[in-house]
């Protein structure tokens, strides 16, 4: 049982401790410890693990994202999902390697004929499997490139709805100057100011 002490005595100093019975000190020193364990728990360990957890479900949404669009890589979840991953794997050095070489072959013009448009083509869904495949891994999942490029499956329907989004997106520009060319056609010619002033003869 502990001694009742004065609100003056600080747990720190000697006389908190020699007021205590000496088969009790062990106790609550026990008990010190106990509580600094807790704090410390509370202020440093949970938003730890919190802010872990968080960005384990943020990336594991990105790797849903990107399974389920990368078929259609002109969707804006696609294209939003390939940008958002130096930030939620900017720790991962193979997955950032392997989203450069997309984006490199991405960017390579593409070809005119149709051995080399079919070869492009390939070449860059070999590098958006295997980009795939590292994101996976990194977080504890089995999806090798082989599995999605042998799987990969899309209805007759889907690529007609991509194909359709990509030509309206080609046709805005045109409309736009179209729309452009007549309102100027149609719009009334140009007159010169009405002066308002009173003129000196009426003054």
């Amino acid at each position: 049982m502990l001694v009742s002490t004065s609100s003056t005595v600080s747990i720190l100093s000697a006389d908190y401790w020699t007021a205590i019975p000496a088969g009790d000190q062990i106790s609550a020193l026990a008990n010190g410890l106990g509580i600094l364990v807790a704090i410390l728990i509370a202020a440093i360990v949970t938003p730890a693990i919190t802010n872990r957890k968080a960005k384990r479900d943020q990336q594991e949404r990105l790797l849903r994202i990107l399974i389920n669009t990368w078929l259609t890589p002109s969707n804006p979840e696609y294209q939003s999902a390939i940008t958002l991953i130096p930030l939620d794997f900017k720790d991962c050095r193979d997955v950032m390697t392997a989203r450069d070489k997309l984006i490199e072959c991405v960017n390579i013009p593409w070809p005119t004929d149709i051995n080399g448009a079919t070869e492009h083509l390939d070449r860059t869904r070999d590098y958006q499997a295997k980009l795939i495949s590292l994101l996976a891994r990194r977080l504890g999942f089995t999806i090798p490139p082989e599995s999605l490029l042998n799987g990969s499956y899309i209805t007759q329907g889907f690529i007609d709805r991509e194909r359709l989004m990509l030509d309206a997106m080609a046709s805005w520009p045109r409309i736009a100057t179209a729309l452009e060319r007549s309102n100027e056609m149609f719009a009334p010619p140009a007159t010169e100011p009405t002066d308002l002033r009173p003129s000196p003869e009426a003054s």
